[in-house]
């Protein structure tokens, strides 16, 4: 594996990504440093496994491993290089490969699918049905006799595979992403990080898998971090780079792209539930001062007729600022957790806690104790490493000391951290908010061996396994997270939330954006700060449009720098946020019944409205729309003024339900901008009559 620099920066990939060309003849011959595979070798199948030799032009040689695997549709997998402890495992039988091997190509077949590897000149076409879905790109890009498409390359520190994308193919995933949707045109970092914002090319989790909007799909297994670049510096190439010397990749021939997607985790990840207690309304603010403060919230909730179904108890608001993370309860704001906790359930409100996996240096007990222990990373010298986890000066967050960075791969770790959640869930508490582990200092050292920047997106993982794993000890599938970070095991461990927006109509806009990208092999149970995380309190305005989003959502919460209750922005506010939220509690078996089927199916709640059964062209750009469940079609307002065209899914007709109206699928229509959210139920649907029963949301003028 290799090493990384101590003074490397950890905002970026590695350097050796992003070369510096210094003149046309570089250009041409090692386009982007790429040191080409010059031929591939047959060497044998054996176990159903067939092994290449992979000569390369700075004449090293690797070995590649290839596997066809018994999925529906059919699916491979490619080796090249040592993977490492922490990449992601495929969970599938393997299937027997028949093997034409001759002097120029060879051929390995299991089922309908078919990959063809050159020998001589190199290349793979992975096809199913002899249809070619999946290639690598042809001579047409050379330049002279230079050649400037390989399938195959090294680079300064890892390698990298190159495939054609079909003319009108467009490519989506990546897990979280704040940019559009289509990826192509982009170079795409798989790289966590505290992204500070929801605007920006960073974001707070990321998932290497991608999928076409013609069926073909394909995961980056490895753990460290990667680049893929879809049409960005060769139009219609999509090559991937990895930042370590292993290379593991799952492809999917052409086919179903819900199957395909609902594949992957299936054969990656354990199927996630969320429990119906998660799917009321969520109230939090960052933070409630105290006791006091939370008991006048749940009460002027009650006044407001406001249900509540969780509170979340957030940053400095249980513990002291100065040992966070020491899992203390603050007893000079609140009264002991043993009282307080219970007397919140009792009334039939949950409770959520935050917490981070950095141990303040100033604790009294704690962070000592995993000092003495060995349960921390360290330096280069074998002390803790000092991680400073809030940038300086960043307004409004001040600086706290450095801390310890728990060890996620040191089992007796684990068993530590785990251990400090159980008194509050057996006080009562069904979550924890797992805030941050995406900044992991790329020379920071673990006990398995791993250097930070190996574990740069897979440590968001282990940590929101670790602590779902006690939650699920302590009270079974009741249990669930609030995960700000995640990377290819986002699924397993629900519920994920967007990060920490900014309170304009941008970030409403990108934080959507955000959802409809995690649908493609990322997080299935996803939400968001209603109202916005950070920055001047929202108006009026935008926390309506906010909470009609948010109230459509898998789960929903109010929560930010600053009050985000609904009674707090006017009365006009307050009755269309109550007859939103009244909505929602009465048809929740819907919701419900679309968490238990995303569970089964292997499908996001929320997804682009491409990504439906028997999608046409004309949903293929559409981010502003969504599918909240199977049957409800949903177009906000993510504008301050103004109406809004939207789309309709073909295929079906389709209910307005502020009036009634049924319009006809697959056609484009406008509405002018009205109090309430336009949402469609799809006619016919098994819930139509509960949503006849539930509460007409009018069609009233909007401001």
């Amino acid at each position: 594996m290799a090493t990384h620099s101590e003074n490397q920066r950890t905002s970026d990939l590695q350097p050796s990504l992003v070369p510096e060309v210094t003149s046309l003849t570089y250009r041409a011959r090692s386009p982007e440093a790429q040191i080409p595979a010059l031929a591939i070798r047959f060497l044998k199948t054996e176990q159903h496994k067939a092994a290449f030799e992979v000569s390369f032009a700075d004449g090293e040689r690797g070995l590649l491993h290839v596997q066809a695997l018994e999925i529906e549709e059919g699916g491979w997998l490619l080796q090249l290089g040592e993977s490492s402890p922490h990449d992601l495992k495929v969970d599938a039988a393997i299937s027997a490969l028949r093997c034409e091997a001759g002097e120029r190509q060879c051929v390995l077949i299991a089922g309908d699918c078919k990959l063809t590897v050159g020998l001589e000149n190199p290349f793979l076409t992975f096809e199913k049905m002899g249809k070619s879905s999946l290639a690598s790109p042809g001579v047409d890009l050379n330049v002279g006799d230079a050649k400037m498409s390989f399938p195959l390359f090294k680079h300064t520190g890892g390698f990298g595979v190159s495939f054609a994308i079909a003319h009108q193919e467009i490519v989506y995933g990546g897990g979280e992403d704040f940019g559009s949707l289509a990826k192509n045109g982009r170079i795409y970092d798989i790289y966590n990080s505290d992204a500070l914002g929801v605007n920006g090319q960073l974001r707070y989790q990321s998932t290497p898998y991608f999928c076409t909007s013609k069926g073909t799909a394909f995961a980056l297994l490895n753990a460290a971090p990667s680049r893929i670049d879809v049409g960005a510096r060769r139009h219609d190439i999509l090559t991937w780079t990895t930042s370590t010397p292993a290379l593991t990749l799952f492809v999917q021939p052409g086919g179903n792209a819900q199957k395909r997607i609902s594949q992957f985790r299936t054969v990656t990840q354990r199927q996630a539930a969320v429990p119906k207690w998660s799917l009321g309304l969520w109230l939090s603010r960052c933070y409630y001062k105290d006791q006091k403060e939370v008991e006048q919230v749940l009460q002027d909730a009650e006044i407001h007729n406001i249900p509540v179904g969780v509170v979340n108890l957030d940053a400095r608001c249980w513990m002291r600022a100065e040992t966070r993370t020491d899992f203390v309860w603050d007893t000079s704001r609140f009264d002991p957790y043993q009282s307080f906790l219970p007397k919140l359930v009792k009334k039939g409100i949950e409770v959520c806690l935050w917490e981070n996996p950095y141990v303040s240096s100033k604790t009294e007990q704690l962070y000592d104790e995993g000092v003495a222990k060995g349960y921390f990373a360290k330096t280069k010298q074998g002390n803790p490493y000092p991680l400073d986890w809030v940038p300086e000066g960043l307004a409004g967050f001040p600086k706290p000391p450095v801390a310890g960075l728990v060890d996620f791969t040191l089992p007796a770790a684990r068993k530590w951290w785990k251990d400090q959640h159980r008194p509050y869930i057996r006080a009562g508490v069904k979550c924890f908010k797992t805030d941050f582990g995406e900044e992991i200092p790329a020379d920071a050292y673990f006990a398995d061996g791993s250097m930070g920047w190996d574990l740069r997106n897979v440590y968001s993982d282990l940590y929101n396994l670790c602590v779902l794993e006690v939650l699920a000890e302590e009270c079974g599938s009741e249990g669930i997270l609030w995960a700000r970070s995640g990377s290819s095991r986002a699924s397993s461990t629900p519920v994920k939330w967007a990060g920490d927006s900014q309170t304009t109509w941008r970030a409403l806009r990108s934080t959507l954006r955000a959802g409809l990208s995690q649908a493609v092999g990322g997080a299935m149970f996803w939400s968001h700060d209603i109202g916005g995380f950070y920055g001047p309190s929202p108006d009026p305005d935008l926390y309506l449009r906010w909470a009609q989003v948010g109230l459509w959502g898998s789960h929903a919460r109010c929560h930010g720098t600053s009050a985000r209750e609904p009674w707090c922005f006017g009365e006009k506010t307050l009755n269309a946020f109550r007859q939103a939220l009244e909505l929602r509690l009465k048809v929740i078996p819907y919701f419900e019944a679309s968490c238990a089927r995303a569970t089964k199916t292997n499908q996001s709640f929320l997804t682009p409205l491409w990504l439906i059964e028997g999608a046409d062209p004309a949903s293929h750009h559409i981010d502003d729309q969504f599918m909240a469940g199977p049957d409800v079609c949903v177009a906000p307002f993510l504008e301050a003024f103004g109406g809004r065209d939207f789309y309709l899914p073909g295929g079906s007709t389709w209910r307005d339900l502020r009036s009634g109206n049924i319009l006809e699928g697959g056609r484009f229509f406008h509405t002018e901008r009205t109090l309430h959210i336009p949402a469609f139920l799809r006619v016919g649907s098994h819930f139509e009559g509960l949503f006849e029963a539930a509460p007409r949301i009018l069609v009233e003028k909007g401001r």
